[in-house]
């Protein structure tokens, strides 16, 4: 299940949220991309020409990943290009369908709690702006004729969530609604929405995924920055990184990421110039008659007369 941000983990208003949000995100997975012609498509039109380009020879397939690997084989089988994909394409796109596996297996768990890696963040992010346009075209009046059994058995589940959250865990009528709304709507899950209303994100923690991966030319220069300096001053352990690869079936891609040990040096250096750097900046900062930062070297300006009051 779903790992909910700004939630104490462990409660049972945490379970009900998380079980109803996976359920909902897990759906969604299932109508955003269900058949590899619609991976093409996503592929082509999310990710620019190049994007993916030397992947392929990072990615090898664990013993572990065989299974998955042979998943996708199969789930490719019915279907047949009208061209033979580059190389790099195929690598890529099998790399996108193994992280969208992962991430539907894990909303299914009901024993564990998970948080999306930063890339299948990006793609939750993506995956989120599809549902979107979808359940716009669905509140159409013709939408709403279309698919009318759909849509009432959304709105239900809406009803009764806000209904308990009120009820059972003690949510304000306004705040219910939208979190009832947005557990239940995955085009209504992204940050810029939780901002827009006015409430934290039970989905997002940051947007770092922006930062590293729309940000980057290249999937290989994305990874690049986490495993820099960058990655450690922002709180990405080496495990955070690799687990983008192992998670999906594949091995710890060396010559991509480096060792542990390379990475936990970088970190440690990186730690050490942001705590210099903070020294740096709070020495600048204090009173130059009070090095030491102590109020008691200040002189009590409570009994000045007016005229000499400094701030008058």
């Amino acid at each position: 299940m779903f790992r909910l941000a700004n939630f104490e983990e462990g409660t049972e208003l945490y379970k009900y949220l998380s079980s109803i949000s996976s359920k909902t995100i897990y759906d969604a997975l299932c109508e955003w991309v269900s058949t590899p012609y619609e991976l093409l498509e996503f592929y082509e039109e999310e990710f620019e020409t190049g994007y993916f380009d030397d992947i392929g020879k990072f990615l090898k397939t664990s013993p572990s990943g065989a299974a998955l690997a042979a998943k996708y084989a199969m789930w490719c089988s019915e279907w047949f290009p009208t061209e033979e994909l580059p190389e790099e394409a195929a690598a890529g796109i099998e790399f996108l369908w193994r992280k969208r596996e992962r991430m539907m297996e894990k909303m299914l768990d009901q024993e564990k709690y998970y948080t999306f890696d930063l890339f299948e963040e990006l793609l939750f992010d993506r995956m989120i702006g599809f549902m979107a346009g979808v359940e716009e075209m669905q509140d159409s009046p013709e939408g709403r004729e279309m698919f009318s059994e759909q849509i009432s058995k959304r709105e239900r589940s809406i009803k009764k969530t806000r209904k308990d959250l009120i009820k059972k865990f003690g949510f304000d009528t306004e705040e219910a609604a939208w979190m009832a709304h947005t557990v239940n709507c995955a085009g209504s899950m992204s940050l810029s929405d939780a901002e827009y209303a006015g409430f934290e994100s039970p989905f997002f923690w940051d947007d770092d995924y922006i930062v590293f991966f729309d940000e980057s030319d290249t999937f290989v220069e994305a990874i690049h920055q986490i495993v820099s300096d960058i990655g450690a001053m922002t709180g990405y352990g080496y495990e955070d990184i690799v687990e983008i690869f192992t998670d999906a079936g594949y091995q710890i891609p060396i010559f991509l990421v480096g060792t542990k040990t390379a990475y936990e040096t970088r970190e440690e250096d990186a730690q050490e110039w942001t705590r210099k750097i903070r020294e740096d900046i709070f020495s600048d900062l204090t009173h130059p008659d009070s090095p030491d930062g102590d109020e008691g070297d200040m002189p009590d300006i409570s009994d000045w007369p007016d005229e000499e009051h400094p701030y008058n």
